[in-house]
């Protein structure tokens, strides 16, 4: 079969006043042929509508996208349209359709340039998209794929998603909305309710991510920095790049309220751009890239004890929180009663878990103790009681608890309880159950300790 036999089977020869010289491409609700009107040099975009339901959203999506373009220009940062027909019955011979001007898709423009081209390019969109949202406008559609360069100038297109105040809701409840890998989650949790406009800061984010780095598609979800090898840093080696990963962290956040607004990103990108240029006289972008790949392996396992010990803080937090039952009988006591009092780096014997697991290298040991002192002289009669935590270089997590009644630090007859060592992986919902088993058993022990207190608790002196 010749190209022009397959041409014809795929391609009508003529939609309306267009001849169609060839396919541009193919989206979910449309076809895009490249087309020109007889006598006429001028080749343009034509978008053809596959459906032929008035009635339906994706017709209704094409209605809206046409009468919004027909108030947009390439001065507002937009492909403009140049002729449209949305008939009010369509048909196989007359359906739906838009004709653009043929533009530079982004990707194509940017190959090969430097990354304050990309930047500059992004940040030109962020503020077409911030003048969008300015009038209540969310795009909800953006990716590479729907921007474009076009005589100098880079411009917004594919409009069919628009989101316009005080029009009718044309989402259907539970379809998720945007293109995938670029989504908010929130235009896939609620997409006939989400705001837009912090899904586009979200979308462009994204956009920015892949075109920065020369990616196809972007990581799903949040993009947090310093997450090893998924930084524009390390995929794109330059002097200010750390700050766009900053940047792509804050705009990637689930939560939209706490995103960035799109004219902040756009004021941020322009104030990135004048940030500087290498520093005089040094230039090192290539070597330092040598060299992170030489120490990824250690960079990587830095970010994962970081990672570690952050979770290793959350337990002990966790265990002041399930102390909070005995801290109020020790407060109902005395009203000097400490609670809570937290030391780092050295347990003292008691408390610091004996490590029983495959290596003993602690790197993290902290614990948390309150305490009620009763009578002066530097031997109060104490009821102390704590949990400890530490964590080994292997990731594991280890808690032991104590109870003690009796005279400040001097054992003798004293009242000694000491928890069984917990021992479970860091992070893990073991590691919960464990600490939630370790002030159970402290718990437990209270009720002895406060009858040993009662019991040989000095009398206090007589005036």
């Amino acid at each position: 079969m010749s190209d022009e036999q397959s041409r014809g089977e795929k391609e009508p020869q003529r939609v309306g006043v267009w001849t169609v010289i060839g396919e541009l491409g193919s989206g979910g609700n449309a076809y895009v042929y490249k087309a020109k009107k007889d006598g006429e040099a001028q080749y343009v975009a034509l978008k053809v509508l596959k459906s032929q339901k008035p009635l339906r959203e994706p017709y209704l999506r094409f209605i809206r996208e046409a009468d919004f373009l027909r108030t947009s220009t390439i001065e507002d940062g937009i492909l403009p349209l140049i002729d449209a027909n949305v008939p009010a019955n369509p048909s196989k011979t007359n359906p739906a359709w838009l004709a653009m001007p043929i533009a530079e898709p982004i990707r194509d423009a940017l190959a090969d340039e430097p990354l304050e081209a990309v930047v500059d390019a992004v940040a030109t969109i962020a503020e077409t998209l911030a003048a969008l949202a300015e009038r209540g406008i969310g795009h909800r559609d953006i990716k590479p794929g729907n921007l474009y360069r076009l005589h100098d100038r880079w411009l917004v297109g594919d409009f069919g998603l628009v989101d316009i105040p005080d029009l009718d809701q044309l989402t259907r409840e539970g379809r998720p909305l945007g293109p995938a890998h670029f989504t908010a989650y929130e235009l896939i949790r609620n997409p006939d309710s989400a705001d837009a406009r912090p899904a586009d800061v979200y979308s462009l984010a994204k956009t920015l991510w892949v075109l920065a780095t020369n990616q196809n598609f972007p990581p799903e979800g949040h993009q947090a920095t310093g997450t090893p090898g998924y930084g524009i840093s390390d995929l794109r080696p330059h002097i200010h790049a750390a700050r766009l990963d900053d940047l792509v962290d804050s705009m990637t956040l689930l939560a939209p309220e706490a995103r960035p607004s799109m004219a902040q990103v756009a004021r941020d990108l322009r104030s990135w751009l004048r940030l500087g240029v290498e520093r005089p006289g040094l230039n090192v972008d290539d070597m330092r890239a040598k060299i992170r790949a030489r120490l990824q392996p250690e960079l990587a396992e830095l970010d994962l004890r970081g990672r570690w010990e952050r979770q290793a803080e959350q337990m002990l937090a966790h265990a002041k929180d399930l102390m909070n039952p005995l801290n109020d009988e020790l407060r109902g006591l005395h009203p000097r009663a400490v609670i809570n009092r937290g030391y780092e780096k050295e347990c003292d014997g008691l408390l610091k878990p004996r490590q029983t697991l495959s290596t003993d290298r602690t790197i993290f040991a902290r614990y948390v103790v309150s305490w009620l002192d009763v009578g002066a002289g530097p031997r109060p009669f104490q009821l102390k009681y704590g949990c400890g935590v530490a964590l080994d270089e292997a990731g594991n997590l280890s808690i032991r608890t104590v109870m003690i009644s009796g005279f400040k630090e001097i054992m003798g007859d004293n009242f000694i309880r000491i928890g069984a060592t917990r021992s479970a992986r860091v992070g893990s919902i073991e590691s919960e159950e464990d600490m939630q088993g370790a002030i159970q058993e402290l718990s437990s022990m209270l009720p002895d300790a406060l009858e040993f207190f009662h019991r040989h608790l000095p009398d206090a002196p007589s005036n």
